[in-house]
């Protein structure tokens, strides 16, 4: 049963606030990984799970144009980022299952997610494979091996 990745969840969770008390407001202000999302907006992505019953989220979602992750950028924009920080921290041992991924796509998220943070910031060392597994082609150059030809192609 996947109850057993709620202790990582809640761990990847404290490590995200961690890391969003560490940036200064030009960090935050940083294109990320994800497309048109800065820093904030996905610092913010996983918060609002957490601190806002789908009920208060709907009519964002419908001011979004139903958009989930539009809606979830502009949640993160309306606090700040210690307000961030706090929210995964005090909640950081939070049930939230996240409908078709589960549990399991909870912690992926988060785990990769941070690096959608820190990689443009050049904060440490990335995932680069983690990355490149996911999408996010910028970490391909990173990598060698003959299976680099193989994520370029997806």
């Amino acid at each position: 049963m996947a109850v057993e990745l709620l202790p990582m969840i809640a761990t990847e969770r404290r490590r995200a606030a961690d890391l969003i008390d560490s940036l200064t407001p030009a960090q935050l202000d940083t294109p990320s990984l994800c497309g048109a999302w800065t820093v904030r907006d996905v610092a913010g992505h996983p918060v609002s799970p957490l601190v806002q019953s789908p009920w208060a989220l709907l009519p964002l979602l419908v001011g979004a144009g139903l958009r989930p992750h539009v809606a979830n950028a502009r949640l993160a924009r309306r606090r700040s980022p210690g307000e961030l920080a706090a929210a995964l921290r005090d909640r950081a041992e939070h049930r939230f299952r996240l409908p078709v991924v589960g549990w399991h796509g909870q912690l992926t998220g988060l785990q990769v997610h941070r690096q959608d943070i820190r990689r443009p910031l050049v904060r440490g060392p990335g995932e680069a494979l983690l990355l490149a597994l996911t999408g996010r082609r910028v970490v391909l150059a990173d990598l060698t091996g003959d299976g680099v030809t193989r994520l370029a192609g997806h």
